[in-house]
């Protein structure tokens, strides 16, 4: 439960930085999988 709120959290996060992102290019995703794997572990 705890980890599915986390995940909410950072997905809710993630969408508002790609919406305010003026790059959003693939290049930034490994980066935003590296915290994503942070949040989780």
């Amino acid at each position: 439960m705890v980890k599915t709120t986390l995940l909410l959290k950072f997905t809710m996060q993630l969408k508002q930085e790609l919406i305010t992102s003026t790059k959003g290019n693939e290049t930034d995703f490994p980066f935003i999988y590296q915290r994503y794997d942070f949040y989780l572990s």
